[in-house]
């Protein structure tokens, strides 16, 4: 009689229970790595994107200040952004044509920062939105006028430039003093632009991007 195969039914042992729960233990611990690096890559992800975002709004709104006052001529502006101040905001005129005496402006329009609806300066979130005193750019024609008309050209401007802060100082080094998160300063007839805008990022958390760009004004 042939008693190999009982030998090896006796010889076949079951897993003791400590090696079942050093087993679970590890697989457990897998699973929870696996879980942690799937989060934080989506966490990675969602700020890259909202980013992203962000730094597109940024470009195109520069772009879009570029457009409008690059046909405009620098004895137009008011006020004159000189350094340090600059300025948060400029009335100019852009040139529509020439006629014997020389250049022929358009009306008065102008461009700059104002508080967001339902915010003021005083520190606060009061709109609610998780943001504190931001501001919006807008596009005013014919300004102080009967026929004024307002568009708004950008949501969530930062009340100051990315890196300033309201005490008297030169915090970013651009050369300009508490600036406004939308600022311009003229040297000559080169205008620079700088505007940045701030949003809620992951997490509650707050991201930021600054655009600048220059352009070279009508005489």
């Amino acid at each position: 009689m042939n008693y190999y195969p009982l030998k090896a039914r006796r010889g076949q042992r079951g897993y003791s229970l400590l090696e079942i729960s050093i087993t679970i233990g590890m697989l457990s611990l897998t699973l929870g790595s696996v879980a942690l690096v799937g989060r934080s890559g989506e966490q990675l992800y969602m700020h890259e994107s909202s980013h992203s975002e962000l730094e597109a709004q940024t470009r195109r709104v520069v772009y879009r200040i570029s457009r409008e006052l690059m046909a405009s001529g620098a004895t137009t502006l008011s006020p004159d952004p000189l350094a340090p101040a600059g300025a948060d905001g400029l009335v100019y005129q852009k040139a529509k044509g020439f006629d014997g005496a020389g250049v022929v402006w358009e009306n008065p329009v102008s461009v700059g920062f104002r508080y967001a609806r339902g915010e003021i300066d005083d520190g606060r979130d009061n709109n609610g939105n998780g943001l504190v005193d931001e501001g919006e750019i807008i596009w005013t024609r014919d300004p102080g006028t009967s026929s004024e008309r307002v568009i708004v050209w950008a949501h969530l401007v930062r009340e100051y430039l990315e890196g300033e802060v309201p005490n008297g100082v030169d915090d970013n080094g651009n050369g300009l003093v508490d600036e406004r998160g939308i600022s311009f300063e003229r040297n000559g007839d080169i205008l620079t632009i700088r505007v940045t805008l701030e949003g809620d990022g992951p997490g509650a958390s707050l991201i930021t991007h600054t655009g600048q760009t220059q352009i070279r004004l009508r005489n």
